[in-house]
């Protein structure tokens, strides 16, 4: 249901279709921003192209109607490890907790938001 949300939302408010959620990555020049980065391209770029990375304002950029598909991604990629995929080295990224720093307060303002959206739409589709 939120997927269906979130195609139809996008496809009906343009400021969320043109949304980006910006998550700058710290010490841009240095060993673990570097690690991210390439990481970043290798593995969760592959699934979900729209999270880029913009080199130029040193931030991690995605669509808000790709942010579902990210958080997802990165979860998968980060504890599943599932055979056969490319995943996450945590062990380089030393742990999870430097990575989820980063990302968790973006992906809950996020969250917050669309709730507060999906909500909405729950109730007014239920007006006669």
């Amino acid at each position: 249901m939120l997927q269906a949300f979130l195609r139809e939302h996008a496809n009906e408010n343009q400021n969320f279709a043109e949304a980006t959620i910006d998550i700058a990555v710290p010490n841009w020049g240095g060993a673990y921003a570097s690690e991210l980065s390439r990481q970043w391209r290798d593995v969760i770029q592959r699934e979900v192209p729209a999270a880029s990375l913009d080199e130029g304002s040193e931030e991690i950029r995605c669509p808000y109607p790709d942010v579902a598909k990210l958080i997802v991604t990165v979860r998968n990629r980060s504890f599943h490890n599932l055979s056969g995929q490319k995943n996450l080295d945590l062990f380089r990224l030393m742990g999870s907790d430097p990575l989820f720093g980063i990302l968790m307060p973006h992906f809950l303002q996020w969250t917050a938001y669309v709730f507060l959206d999906f909500a909405r739409w729950q109730i007014s589709s239920l007006r006669l």
